[in-house]
């Protein structure tokens, strides 16, 4: 009788022990699937999304590697007209007929392969001019705010013209509506805080503007400043290809 009464007490002790260590290894299974995000600073962000700019290569970069591949192709032809060796005496007999290949159809290989070199070269030119452009914008990016007054501002009619072309319509210097996001009423809140040019919107930060935004009416708090001080800069220094660029990419203005 004591050992049935023991025999019965155990088996519940022993099943919630065995049921509270499980518990525990289920716990600790759960919580190792959580990870922590890295939040990136502006500057980052704002580099990120320059290499955004990068994808404009890639058009580029595939056409140039379809034309090499074609010129290899050509040239592989040329070298099989030209295998077969000839003497040269008083009378040498043209290498494409010793190939068994007609002259005119040799000629036209060698049209060809001169036509690809060439495409192939003005790409190699293109990739080389984007690619230095993208680094010389990445280094005005990367200029301290307080410098930035000086290389920023110093647009003309040549860079207007410029701007109008790239968006399709006519650009007036320090309009805050090329901004993405911004628009007439939202320009009219930021003049009314003393940020008038694209120079001055871009030297605040997205929380002040958020704070000028809200300050001036709690409804304008839907609206997301993140990306305008950096749009805004691009304007600043002319870049209107790049910004026109990221804005395609952009949702409403937002990332």
């Amino acid at each position: 009788m004591p050992y049935t009464l023991g025999m019965t007490l155990l088996w519940p002790i022993l099943a919630l022990i065995i049921g509270g260590i499980i518990g525990w290894l289920l716990h600790n299974l759960t919580c190792t699937g959580k990870s922590s995000t890295t939040v990136s600073s502006s500057e980052s962000e704002e580099l990120t999304r320059l290499r955004g700019r990068v994808a404009n290569l890639e058009p580029i970069v595939t056409e140039r590697d379809r034309l090499k591949a074609q010129l290899s192709e050509t040239e592989g032809d040329l070298r099989a007209c030209l295998a077969a060796k000839v003497s040269r005496d008083a009378n040498p007999v043209p290498v494409a007929a010793f190939a068994g290949i007609r002259q005119e159809d040799h000629d036209v290989v060698l049209v060809d392969r001169d036509r690809l070199s060439n495409l192939v070269g003005a790409h190699e030119s293109t990739i080389g001019d984007l690619r230095g452009q993208l680094v010389g914008l990445k280094a005005s990016l990367d200029a301290k705010p307080q410098g930035f007054a000086a290389f920023a501002g110093g647009l003309g009619a040549a860079d207007l013209e410029n701007a109008r072309r790239v968006f399709g319509k006519a650009i007036k210097m320090d309009d805050l509506k090329i901004v993405e996001g911004i628009g007439p009423v939202l320009e009219g809140v930021f003049n009314n805080a003393g940020i008038e040019t694209w120079t001055q919107l871009a030297e605040e930060s997205p929380d002040r503007l958020r704070e000028i935004l809200v300050s001036a009416d709690e409804r304008h708090r839907i609206h997301n400043p993140t990306t305008w001080p950096r749009q805004s800069r691009l304007a600043a220094l002319g870049e209107f290809e790049a910004l026109k660029a990221w804005q395609d990419a952009l949702d409403a203005g937002k990332q």
